[in-house]
């Protein structure tokens, strides 16, 4: 008999052991928003229009689109868009938008992350694209007149016959008189037309110069370099398939954006959108895996500063939460029963 209760407590205890553990299952959460597809950049004239399809969410409708663009792009460690990003809401189905102050001949780079009723951010950017906007010129005609000479030929010059010597004509004495100077006097300054009519000219004042005006030198104001505060305390609470990190923002008040960067082992860094006024999120992650995190804080000038990296393992088990610890307590319990009601048989 008491082999026989040796061999039940061993039982119950083997079969107790999946209960325990199989109620302390790590907590999941909902999906972000999916990446956003098929996004496209089309010059229209001085314009560029961005398109796009929908993204989805698991739990949430989709109720806006982020838009980033800049002049260079985004594909290495500590890079970020140059502009400020714009935030489009999905209206009636609207998945468009029209840049209208873009510089010509520059080319610019641009991607799309959705954002749920949730404010959760898709994790990555959309495929990047771009669009150059190119200077376009009038060209002038040049109006050519075409000149035709004419060519008059020139008259036959009349023949005059000269009057033929009279024999019987006696030739009359030459008169001649003194030179009479009939060309008109002219006073000094005095003009004579063709008429006859005498116009005085009147002596031109030069009008005085005016001085240049000089406007007062008004110095620029100096370029802003200075970086912002960075984040500081990351916090990770790891649930093995999804992290929950924490963080206390900068405390600069010109922080356009937040990012969140991470990466496994050597990999590559692999950023996550974030918005100005987050402190937290959480981040899909695999079992077995090391990871680092840190936060890159933007202001309005393209400034950036980076947070300390955190370093976290998907190697231990969640903690074990309420519903976990009800079912241990109810196991515990229930293991106690049997092996009490069989020790009262024995």
């Amino acid at each position: 008999m008491k082999t026989f209760i040796q061999y039940t407590k061993k039982l119950l205890v083997l079969a107790a052991l999946p209960l325990l553990f199989g109620l302390n299952l790590p907590t999941t959460f909902a999906g972000y928003p999916t990446q956003v597809p098929n996004v496209q950049a089309t010059v229209e004239g001085d314009t560029v229009k961005l398109t796009w399809d929908d993204a989805t969410s698991d739990d949430d409708a989709v109720i806006k689109y982020k838009i980033y663009y800049g002049k260079e792009s985004v594909k290495e460690e500590g890079q970020d868009y140059s502009e400020l990003p714009i935030e489009v809401g999905t209206g009636t189905n609207k998945k468009e938008y029209v840049f209208e102050n873009l510089e010509k001949e520059v080319p610019y780079f641009f991607a799309i992350t959705a954002i749920d009723s949730s404010e959760r951010e898709s994790q990555n950017y959309s495929i990047e694209t771009t669009a150059t906007i190119l200077a376009t010129t009038t060209p002038t005609e040049e109006n050519t007149t075409e000149t035709t000479d004419k060519i008059t030929e020139p008259k036959e010059e009349e023949k005059v016959e000269e009057p033929k010597e009279d024999p019987t004509t006696t030739e009359k004495p030459e008169i001649t008189a003194d030179p009479v100077d009939t060309a008109p006097t002219t006073k000094p300054n005095t003009t004579v037309s063709p008429k006859g009519e005498t116009t005085i000219n009147e002596e031109k004042k030069d009008a005085p110069e005016k001085e240049p005006t000089v406007e007062p030198f008004e110095p620029s104001a100096p370029a802003d370099t200075e970086a912002p505060t960075p984040a500081k305390d990351i916090q990770v609470i790891n649930h093995q398939t999804t992290a929950t990190i924490t963080w206390v923002k900068s405390d600069s008040n010109d922080v356009a954006f937040q990012r969140l960067a991470y990466k496994t082992g050597t990999d590559s860094w692999q950023y996550k959108a974030l918005s100005t006024n987050d402190n937290q999120t959480k981040l899909k992650t695999e079992a077995h895996q090391k990871y680092q995190v840190k936060i890159i804080s933007t202001d309005t000038a393209g400034n950036k500063s980076e947070s300390e990296v955190k370093s976290f393992s998907t190697d231990s088990l969640a903690k074990a939460g309420p519903t976990s610890t009800l079912a241990i307590i109810i196991a515990l319990g229930f293991l106690a029963l049997v092996l009490f009601t069989a020790k009262r048989r024995a």
